[in-house]
């Protein structure tokens, strides 16, 4: 297999370049504005659009590109290095969470609906797992879903609603059945009205880093959804919330991935230009440490990630989630590719920030931003030690 053997098909290798040009010239040049001012600029998002990056796994009949999971991280993986956290930011939930998972469990009615405006960008998409009390144990949800003529009434509260500034297709999970746990939970996806006044609140998160990209907590309070946004079947929601995570996890591993690349592009000429004790500090012993570390467990993070990728696909579009052994490989290989890549991130961003110096500590310099972006890998879309959790379980099993 050719990502057994860490090559990537001629199509990938197109998809990356093409990726790589668009983010240099589209992305990069608008980062230290986006990131000053906390907004993204008028027409950002059609930006992705009109580069055919928004709706990836999309099939042809639906408008979309049809690209494999393969395909997405060698994407995103230029969209963050060249891009920053940003662009995975609005692209991470819209490709995997939300569009892919409508494709994987809609009906032909619901994909001619959602899919077509979601490669266009009409549609951007968000996906809403986490609650006050329910993060890494993403099953403990208590909102709920009451069932009331044609509609279901959602009552409760979503933490951490990604790209909410622009995403109005969101994907959520609510109890139908709140005595059966996780037997009673329900997958919905709904086109927001932020004009519903009184039944959806927002309230905007502040963050250290990811500016740009807002982040809500939503509150529902009888937010009415028609009972043909219902994704699956009633009270069949775990399965899919499984697999929106699992084939997640490897385009989080991307965005850690990413942020090491970034580390290392901003630490290798500044150790060149950056003189001390009369010669450039790239020329000192633990400087090169600090570079070849980022170096070597970037490209280890990498194979990783592209292999976790392609068992994702394998598992969820050719097997349809049948194989559940090949579904323990995808949680293990998967968490571990997570796992590894937040923390080389994290050593990569704080060298990185060591490196600089002073100067790191100024907003004036990139290493600052890629810091406070850099950091996030370790928490987004799945915490280390839950991830540790997943490889050990399945070694033990």
């Amino acid at each position: 297999m050719e990502t057994e053997a860490f090559e990537l098909s001629e199509g990938h290798k197109m998809l990356q370049r093409f990726t790589q040009d668009f983010a240099i010239k589209e992305i990069a040049p608008l980062l230290p504005q986006i990131d000053q001012e906390d907004k993204l600029p008028e027409g950002f998002m059609k930006k992705f659009a009109d580069a055919g990056l928004l709706g990836i796994t999309i099939p042809p009949e639906y408008g979309g590109p049809g690209e494999d999971y393969v395909g997405v991280v060698v994407a995103d993986e230029e969209l963050t290095r060249y891009g920053g956290g940003l662009s995975h930011g609005v692209t991470c939930m819209h490709n995997m969470t939300v569009s892919d998972t409508i494709n994987l469990f809609g009906t032909e009615e619901q994909r001619k609906r959602w899919l077509p405006p979601m490669v266009t960008g009409e549609k951007i998409g968000s996906g809403l797992f986490s609650e006050p009390q329910a993060a890494s144990d993403v099953l403990a949800i208590q909102m709920t879903a009451t069932k009331d003529g044609d509609s279901y009434l959602l009552n409760g509260t979503k933490n951490f609603v990604s790209a909410g500034n622009i995403a109005n297709t969101w994907i959520t999970w609510a109890k139908t059945k709140p005595k059966v746990g996780r037997r009673g939970i329900t997958t919905f996806v709904l086109d927001v009205e932020r004009d519903n006044t009184g039944k959806l609140e927002l309230v905007k998160r502040k963050k250290m880093g990811g500016r740009g990209n807002y982040t809500y907590i939503a509150y529902f309070d009888d937010y009415r959804v028609p009972t043909e946004n219902v994704l699956g079947n009633e009270n069949e929601g775990t399965r899919i919330m499984m697999t929106a995570l699992g084939k997640q996890r490897p385009l989080a591993a991307t965005l850690s991935l990413g942020h090491i690349w970034r580390a290392l592009d901003a630490s290798v000429p500044y150790a060149k230009q950056r003189v001390q004790f009369g010669k450039p500090i790239g020329e000192y012993q633990l400087i090169q440490s600090m570079l070849a570390d980022m170096y070597t467990m970037g490209l280890a993070c990498r194979y990783l990630v592209r292999r976790a990728a392609a068992l994702a696909w394998e598992a969820y579009h050719v097997r349809h989630g049948e194989d559940r052994s090949l579904l323990r490989e995808v949680n293990k290989v998967g968490s571990a590719a997570k796992l590894i890549s937040s923390r080389a991130a994290r050593k990569a961003v704080l060298d990185a920030y060591q490196i600089h110096g002073g100067n790191a500590y100024d907003e004036d310099y990139p290493v600052n931003q890629i810091l406070r972006d850099g950091l996030l890998g370790s928490t987004a879309g799945g915490t280390d030690e839950m991830m540790i959790l997943n490889v050990a379980q399945e070694l033990l099993r």
